[in-house]
């Protein structure tokens, strides 16, 4: 596995962090727009409203605790990738890298950030990802997550 692939896998894994946050935070609204069941005792059958309102309640816990556990593997990943960056001698290829990878950043914001054109922003991405020390195989861990 090189370097570009690694790094990529982890900023992709983020992005599905948050699309699926985003629509979990939908569930919720569409759980808060529908009438609440009743407690009231009932001996009748219940009605199809309580039911799917359950089954909703439950999606969005079982949903909340795969978004919280997924976090904290990501948290995991961005650790090891500092780590990683950290190794690197040179400090502008680190930055390159983190604004990137870590922090998501497009290469006009990076080329602003930096100070620098964007060729020179992009040349030393590409010879840090040379640098890079990306591991030969992921991760148990991170194997999981992205399969």
């Amino acid at each position: 596995m090189d370097a570009k692939e690694y790094l990529q896998a982890m900023a992709d894994f983020s992005c599905k962090i948050n699309h699926e946050a985003v629509r979990l935070k939908r569930l919720k609204e569409t759980l808060g727009s529908l009438r609440s069941p009743s407690f009231k005792p009932n001996y009748n059958t219940p009605s199809f409203g309580d039911s799917y309102h359950a089954r909703m309640t439950t999606e969005i816990m079982d949903k909340e605790l795969q978004l919280d556990t997924a976090r904290e593997e990501l948290e995991l990943w961005r650790n090891d990738v500092q780590t990683l960056l950290m190794k690197m001698e040179n400090t502008d290829y680190q930055l390159v890298l983190g604004l990137r990878y870590l922090d998501g950043m497009n290469w006009p914001k990076i080329s602003e950030c930096l100070n620098a054109s964007l060729s020179t922003v992009k040349r030393w991405h590409q010879k840090a990802l040379e640098e890079f020390p990306a591991p030969e195989q992921m991760p148990d861990y991170v194997q999981s997550l992205v399969a």
